[in-house]
């Protein structure tokens, strides 16, 4: 026997290569590979099986069976290479049976929701006075053409109009609430005089 460190490992052979013949007999060569396989079983500790799956792998070569077995020791797996065959066979099945799946289904889309429509403005039968009322308690540049839609949009784009300065947003929306508390004061008197109430 004589020493080879392969993988940080001491491992030995048991026949240098010098000393091997290429013409042996048949019973020569079962000889050589039960020593070797022998061998490996009492270097590593695995059971025969285990030993001639390794020697098989590496060819005949004992050096390159321990290497191995020590890398896949070291990798964390085991040294039955029948096993680690069928779990590759098995893997692969496995990807090609996802492979060939259909896709999957997708959910239909649900219906869209119905949009709902803008809550039409209150209708005021407001008359000529009435209409320049509104002017002036919004300081809309100009009578509305109805207490409805008209008066929406000109409120709006007065309060985002950038032509008064800060007089614009939730300022001039103040403002207006403000003026108004002259009429809001009659017509809640009005009204409480109506009902006899004080």
């Amino acid at each position: 026997f004589f020493p080879a460190r392969l993988s940080g490992h001491a491992v030995y052979s048991a026949t240098p290569h010098s000393a091997r013949s290429t013409s042996r007999s048949p019973t020569a060569v079962m000889d050589e590979y039960a020593a070797s396989v022998a061998t490996l079983v009492g270097m590593l500790g695995i059971d025969a099986g285990q030993a001639g799956t390794l020697l098989q792998n590496a060819g005949g070569n004992i050096e390159a069976a321990a290497s191995e077995y020590f890398y896949m020791m070291e990798e964390g797996g085991g040294t039955d290479g029948e096993t680690d065959g069928a779990s590759t066979d098995m893997d692969e099945d496995e990807d090609m049976a996802m492979a060939m799946a259909p896709p999957p289904t997708m959910a239909r889309p649900t219906a869209k929701r119905p949009k709902l429509e803008a809550r039409p403005a209150p209708r005021l039968g407001l008359d000529a006075a009435g209409l320049a009322a509104l002017q002036a308690g919004f300081a809309l540049s100009a009578a509305p053409a109805d207490g409805a839609d008209a008066l929406h949009r000109a409120v709006r784009d007065r309060t985002q109009s950038y032509a008064h300065g800060d007089e614009r947003g939730l300022r001039y929306l103040q403002h207006c609430w403000e003026r108004q508390q002259p009429q809001l004061q009659q017509a809640s008197a009005a009204a409480a005089a109506a009902f006899g109430c004080e």
